[in-house]
């Protein structure tokens, strides 16, 4: 191989690897700046939650979906999302404001497919106690009937018989873990 050949390969293989470090920079300084706008956005100055909130998927725009953690979680605690179940929960939150085609709306139906981590429970009950904090009584008590009435829509979407049974155990242990949550940050 003669010297020109060599250094135009050396060459090519500097200059790909430099542009590959670059956009790994770049892609570094946009997950640090989007991770800052998210942590501005919800107000929780808690790391783990911000990075367990960004684990899930979560952005400035799809927000809205960590109101939507304990309705998932109720969803998965007999270890399946139902049909009825997925349904029920998208078309509640297409009436409460999440139409399909929002970033929230796209996130939930990704938390319904693939089960999202634990750790996505943990950060929405760090949002919660962060954001209980700063809103009224009243208004935390509106948040917790609101919960208490569509996780409780959810579980019942599927299931039992003749009205009987409507929730499983499972689903029952949800929802007390929800509402247990919801105590201990002061909205229930």
């Amino acid at each position: 191989m003669d010297a020109n050949a060599l250094t135009d390969r050396t060459r090519s293989q500097e200059e790909r690897y430099f542009s590959r470090l670059e956009a790994d920079r770049k892609r570094t300084a946009e997950a640090i700046r989007s991770r800052a706008e998210l942590a501005r956005e919800c107000g929780v100055d808690d790391d783990v939650a911000v990075d367990a909130m960004v684990a899930a998927g979560l952005t400035n725009a799809s927000l809205p979906a960590i109101e939507w953690t304990p309705l998932v979680f109720v969803a998965w605690a007999d270890g399946a999302v139902q049909p009825e179940e997925r349904d029920a929960l998208l078309r509640i939150a297409e009436g409460d404001g999440i139409p399909a085609g929002h970033p929230a709306h796209a996130l939930l139906r990704e938390w319904l497919t693939k089960r999202p981590s634990d750790d996505l429970l943990d950060a929405w009950r760090r949002y919660l106690e962060a954001t209980a904090r700063s809103e009224s009584k009243d208004l935390g008590r509106i948040r917790a009937e609101w919960l208490r009435t569509r996780t409780r829509e959810v579980a019942e979407a599927s299931g039992g018989w003749l009205g009987f049974g409507k929730i499983s155990r499972e689903e029952g242990a949800a929802l007390l873990e929800v509402a247990r949550v919801m105590h201990r940050s002061g909205i229930a």
